[in-house]
């Protein structure tokens, strides 16, 4: 490759970085700011309240209007995989740029 196509192919990926850090900061920004709300969801699934409130779910004592799909086995079960998936991503993306 001759000097001056890997002096812009470089120029792309320096642009093509700048906007993909920044949204990259935004997410995370946004994550840790919602992680004890997540937190408090995936404790709240693994109560005794949970499990009441699916019976009563269950039963018929909830109102059909009220929207209770935190009260689904899978919605919160499914978010919480997805959840420890992402974090084993990340994990893995430190890890080997620790290793380079």
């Amino acid at each position: 490759m001759n000097d001056i196509k890997k002096i812009q192919e470089m120029e792309d990926i320096l642009q093509q970085a700048e906007p993909v850090l920044t949204a990259l900061e935004k997410s995370l920004e946004e994550f840790e700011d919602f992680l004890p709300s997540l937190k408090r969801l995936f404790a709240y699934y693994e109560s005794s309240d949970w499990l009441r409130h699916y019976e009563m779910d269950e039963a018929g004592k909830i109102p059909q209007s009220i929207s209770r799909g935190v009260l689904s086995q899978d919605a919160v079960y499914n978010l919480m995989v997805r959840y420890h998936e992402l974090m084993q991503t990340m994990k893995e993306l430190g890890k080997a740029e620790e290793n380079n």
